[in-house]
């Protein structure tokens, strides 16, 4: 499973290189097993009054569109400049993925503190 965010216009080109069209349907072609397409996710949360009654000042969502994509095996190399690492597991993931998503993570990010927790002696054994 791998994530990724573009502008609408690059997912628009990408896209294409993973659908199939079959007679007057399109689906993913047999290099995905699955697309979630995620759209526009929340930058800043939309700030309400206390009582949650009125909006004080809208969400800001990304210019990009988010994707996850399963790939059926290696992703295409054209969509490596497009794939990104948010903290496990972002707001999205494919059921049964999680652990190899935050291992993949770690490979690719050995020093965050996600990968390499402080222990204190709180929690030592």
């Amino acid at each position: 499973m791998k994530k990724y965010e573009m502008t609408p216009a690059q997912w628009a080109t990408a896209r294409k290189k993973i659908e199939q069209t079959h007679e007057e349907s399109t689906h993913w072609n047999d290099k995905v097993l699955g697309v979630v397409e995620l759209g526009h996710l929340v930058v800043t949360p939309a700030k309400y009054s206390k009582d949650g009654q009125k909006l004080l000042k809208k969400a800001v969502l990304s210019t990009k569109v988010a994707v996850d994509i399963l790939w059926s095996d290696k992703p295409l190399p054209s969509f490596k400049s497009y794939q990104v690492w948010p903290l496990p597991c972002g707001v999205h993931t494919f059921a049964g993925w999680e652990g190899t998503y935050a291992k993949e993570f770690c490979e690719a990010n050995p020093d965050h503190e996600y990968c390499n927790p402080v222990i204190t002696a709180d929690h030592a054994s």
